[in-house]
Formats: C-alpha cells, sequence, structure tokens
C-alpha cells in the first residue's frame, strides 16, 4: 500500500540504519560524539540562512527548550494555529502554560492574523506560526502584530521543510524555528529536529547550554530508535505485504519494541545517536530531488482537478518556491474518499480530523475550546490529503492520480463539493452528513 510514514527511507537505507543499530547496541567503533551532528548541522546551514542552527531529539523537545529558555511558564499563555497537532501544545503544557488557539484562513490553512490582536493580553508570551503543509503562514503580518506587542515568534516549519518565500526558507523570518525529521516528514529516520535562531545570540547559547546539559541518549535506546527506523522503512514500504505491514507494525507496538514519539516527553533533551544525523545528512543532500518530485506529483494531481474545473485558489497558492509535504484537499464525504482509496492500497491522510490532532484523544486535554476555532472545525470535517514523497515512482504518481480521476468520474458530487469549497461561501454552508 502507497502510505506516509518513512516516506523518503528506501531499502538502501533501512539497512544501513538496521547496521547502525547493531553498531550501537555492542558500542562496535564507538563515533566521536557529535561528529555526525556538526557536518550535518554546516550542510544545513549551507541552505537555511539563520545566525544559529542546532539540533534537538525531536520538533516538540526544540518547542520545550525554546519556552525553557525564555521562561515561560506559569501563567503565561502562548498562541497556537488551531490547526495543528498535539505536538505543538504538549511542550506548552509542560512548561505549565497556556495554549490560545487562533482560528485559520482557508487559502493556506495556516492562521488568521487578522484575528491575533483579539487574542493578545497581558499573559501572551509566544506566538508560534505554524507553516501547514508547506504553504507559507502570514509572517509578515505576524512580525508587525509581535513587535507592536513585544512578542516572541517561533516558525513551526515541521511541515515545510523546504518551502520559501522571496527566495527565503521558511524559518529565516521569525525569531526562532523549529524543524522535524519525525516520521512522515520531508526527511525522517522516524526521529530528530533542528532549532534555528535569526536575532539572539545569548538566547541560542542558552538553549545549547541546556540541551548539552540533558546529554545523550543511552546506547541501547539510540540503537532502539535506529533499528526502529530501519525496520518501519520497509514494514513501511509499499512492497512490502499488507499482511505483514499491518500486523508486524501491530504487533511490535503492542510489545513495546517500538515507540511512538508521543510516549516521549518533550521535557526529554537527551540527543539520539551521533549516527541518525549521518543518516539524514545523505537525505539532506538529496533534498533538491526530494522537493522536485514533491512538486512533480502535486501538478499531476492538480492535472486532475483541472480537468474537472477544480482548479482551486488553493494551487494558485502553492507557487513555485512552496513545496507541499502533502497535498490537501476539502472534499464532501472523506469516509469514503478514503474507503475508495483504501481499495486501490492507496493511504490517504487526514492531517487534520481535529483542530489538534491528539490520536483520538479529546481536543479538550490541550486546552482546546469547542467552536474556538469555526473554520479550522469546518475543515477538519471535509480534510483530506494525497501522498507527494520522495518513494513515490512516476508510476505511482500516475496510480494515484488516476485514482482521483476514477473516484471524481463516478461521483459527481464530490466535484459539486470541491469546486465550492475555497469560495467565501463554503464557510456560510450548512455542514450535511454526506451519503454513499
Amino acid at each position: 500500500m502507497i502510505n506516509f510514514y518513512f516516506a523518503n527511507v528506501d531499502p538502501r537505507l533501512s539497512l544501513a540504519l538496521l547496521l547502525s543499530a547493531i553498531v550501537d547496541a555492542v558500542d562496535i567503533f564507538k563515533a566521536k560524539r557529535f561528529r555526525g551532528a556538526k557536518r550535518f548541522l554546516e550542510f544545513a546551514s549551507k541552505s537555511i540562512s539563520c545566525c544559529y542552527l542546532y539540533i534537538t531529539p525531536t520538533n516538540r523537545s526544540g518547542l520545550y527548550v525554546l519556552l525553557t529558555a525564555l521562561n515561560v511558564g506559569e501563567g503565561d499563555e502562548v498562541i497556537v494555529t488551531g490547526f495543528t497537532c498535539s505536538a505543538v501544545a504538549e511542550p506548552i503544557l509542560q512548561r505549565g502554560a497556556k495554549p490560545v488557539y487562533v482560528d485559520i484562513k482557508l487559502n493556506t490553512f495556516c492562521l488568521n492574523p487578522d484575528l491575533l490582536v483579539s487574542l493578545i493580553n497581558p499573559r501572551t508570551r509566544v506566538i508560534i506560526l505554524q507553516h501547514t503543509y508547506g504553504f507559507p503562514g502570514p509572517i509578515q503580518a505576524v512580525m508587525e502584530t509581535a513587535r507592536r506587542h513585544g512578542l516572541f515568534v517561533i516558525e513551526d516549519c515541521a511541515l515545510a521543510l523546504g518551502s520559501k518565500k522571496e527566495g527565503r526558507w521558511l524559518g529565516t523570518f521569525g525569531d526562532a524555528a523549529v524543524w522535524s525529521f519525525e516520521l512522515s516528514k520531508t526527511i525522517s529516520v522516524g526521529w530528530g529536529g533542528l532549532i534555528g535562531f535569526n536575532r539572539d545570540g545569548a538566547l541560542a547559547k542558552r538553549v545549547v547550554e541546556i540541551i548539552e546539559s540533558a546529554g545523550v541518549q543511552n546506547r541501547l535506546l539510540a540503537a532502539q530508535r535506529l533499528f526502529q527506523g530501519g525496520l518501519s522503512g520497509l514494514l513501511y514500504h509499499h512492497g512490502s505485504p499488507r499482511f505483514l505491514s499491518r500486523y508486524g507494525l501491530a504487533a511490535l507496538f503492542k510489545f513495546r519494541i517500538f515507540r511512538r514519539s508521543a510516549d516521549t516527553p518533550a521535557s526529554d533533551l537527551r540527543l539520539p545517536s551521533d549516527r541518525q544525523w549521518r543518516h539524514l545528512l545523505r537525505q539532506w543532500q538529496d533534498l533538491d530531488i526530494t522537493l522536485l518530485k514533491s512538486k512533480a506529483a502535486q501538478r499531476a494531481y492538480e492535472i486532475i482537478l483541472a480537468s474537472y474545473d477544480c482548479d482551486s485558489p488553493l494551487a494558485r497558492q502553492a507557487c513555485a518556491e512552496t513545496y507541499l509535504i502533502r497535498f490537501p484537499l476539502l472534499v464532501k464525504n472523506p469516509e469514503r474518499f478514503v474507503a475508495f482509496f483504501a481499495a486501490n492500497d492507496i493511504e490517504v491522510g487526514r492531517w487534520f480530523a481535529s483542530p489538534v490532532s491528539c490520536g483520538g484523544k479529546s481536543p479538550a486535554l490541550y486546552g482546546y475550546a469547542s467552536g474556538s476555532c469555526p473554520v479550522a472545525e469546518k475543515v477538519c470535517r471535509h480534510i483530506v490529503n494525497l501522498p507527494l514523497h520522495a518513494r513515490l515512482t512516476t508510476d505511482l504518481v500516475a496510480w494515484v492520480a488516476e485514482t482521483l480521476n476514477q473516484y471524481l468520474s463516478t461521483h459527481p458530487d464530490e466535484v459539486t463539493f470541491i469546486r465550492s469549497a475555497l469560495v467565501p461561501s463554503f464557510l456560510m454552508d450548512t455542514d450535511e452528513t454526506s451519503s454513499n
């Protein structure tokens, strides 16, 4: 089945990760600490023009250490996009602060800057601007508002590796930025993150001191994570037998041989194996190829949509500098859409089926009040995503595109819905439960 996870891990890399896991487990040829990380950072710095970059165990730990260094804590508030993942809210809550959710705009799925001022009060300390799917958020408007109110801006680039605005990488506009290399991200071995600083050298130094004081993961944990990355790359591969992927992965998680990133608190700042960064470096060196493949798949889906007169404003937002991590689409009946594609061995994603995507938990656990982000809530009821990752061959992209064509040709009600989904009246329409 075509899926989203470990999307840039091919069989060769999987075997390399498994070998690294063995080497780490028995501590053979012990690598000099941070040599691989240093090379990774040197190469990443050639792409991203931040003043300073440093590695983190995960994206959520990058947010946590930033909030820690800024002394954000009890009684403070942090503004976040109301169309996000629990990984953004968790570090805020672990610091004792309160996440405040701002609604989104339909054309980019990023926060609506016109709503910011009404949410700012004396307790507000930070704005986390998420660049959703790779679309640039309204960074200039957010920075202007933040400067007027003395707020710190963190760009969340977990979904936007490689996207640019006016020739500059997303992540280089705010005060700081975070990137993710976990699971379904643009490059990944299952774990890892990156944090960038654009202005405050003293803050960067403080963050690095906090991370390094946490030390490194013990060799067995580091080996387990490399092993999980390598074996997952094989099990999630579209060429793997479906029963092996489904039941094998379920058993590995059940017996806790595999661990979910959410199982590790954001406050765990121990750095992963140095070998992990060597594998991520090799993927980063091929990033341009990865991004071009994403763009080619995006255009293939857009051609199908355009043939049904569904050339939405969304396509026009994805300019030459925008590289989407998934292809978002608003459909009338997501369950029907997902089932149709599953019957053709294609996984359809649901980023995000809730304003705070949290693995089936209630968004209220993350401080979200129902009704506070009505646009995001309506989007969540209709959103699906198609794959764009580098593991897709030309034939696989054609397979997904043809399945999209078949679906639209057999469900004309979806065509009508998609045409109307990104116009202002869409928000005024009453949601109705769709029938097959």
